[in-house]
């Protein structure tokens, strides 16, 4: 508590840009590739990225974000969010979202797990 009777919140900000490959795993599978960007807000993680791949344009897949957090007693802990993504062009994919961290702890990051990358099916002419 400051000399002035008020508490003051303390708001922490960690930024890294992060790129993840992932190996094409089967047919009709592409590689996918995220950038990460985020930040802690108080209870909140703000993730901001993209997904690309060059291998077709409409596909779709599936992920994890993993967000690793350290909290008041200096515990590690991995919360997971799962989350799709689909494109219908060859543009890359944007998305953002805030990701509830609970009160009392640090971001320490913020990574992907598990991700999968399918090409649509092209109609046969």
């Amino acid at each position: 508590m400051s000399s002035t009777g008020r508490t003051d919140n303390l708001h922490l900000l960690a930024l890294l840009l992060l790129f993840v490959s992932i190996p094409q795993a089967m047919a009709g599978g592409c590689t996918a590739i995220m950038e990460l960007e985020y930040s802690q807000r108080n209870t909140i993680a703000n993730v901001r990225g993209t997904i690309d791949n060059e291998e077709c344009a409409a596909s779709s897949g599936d992920y994890k974000l993993a967000v690793k957090i350290r909290d008041a007693n200096g515990e590690l802990k991995t919360l997971e969010f799962p989350e799709t993504w689909q494109r219908q062009d060859d543009q890359p994919v944007a998305f953002k979202g805030d990701y509830p961290i609970g009160e009392n702890v640090d971001l320490v990051n913020v990574r992907t797990k598990q991700m999968h990358c399918k090409c649509a099916e092209t109609p046969v002419e």
